[in-house]
């Protein structure tokens, strides 16, 4: 349509890297940057393990298909939240999907994760 129209979003972006550096270095648009408005930095996943279990509920409904909720033995989450999360929210979507996969019947135990 040629009609320009209200509308109300949310646009969520992300990098692996320092914006500002990427903007210095010519690798990220200034023009974007301002046009995308308020920076805001999200600490690594090592830096907030309270928001593991908040992320297994919203990461297993990609991995459900009849709409029930997977759950998990307590060893399973002390294991999530001693780990260090090199690879951020995409690893642990990683180990979701592979204890998912393994995972018969509930809940998923240990023998479910990757090692």
């Amino acid at each position: 349509s040629t009609k320009m129209e209200r509308c109300d979003f949310f646009l969520v972006s992300a990098t692996n890297g320092n914006i500002r550096e990427l903007v210095e270095w010519d690798r990220f648009r200034l023009d974007l940057m301002y046009r995308l408005g308020a920076i805001v930095v999200v600490p690594p996943l090592r830096s907030r393990v309270d928001d593991i279990p908040y992320l297994w509920d919203w990461l297993m409904r990609f991995h459900v298909q009849d709409g029930r909720r997977m759950t998990y033995e307590s060893d399973v989450i002390g294991i999530l939240l001693e780990h260090s999360w090199p690879g951020n929210v995409r690893e642990l979507a990683n180990v979701i999907e592979h204890a998912a996969i393994l995972c018969d019947s509930m809940p998923i135990d240990v023998e479910h994760l990757p090692r």
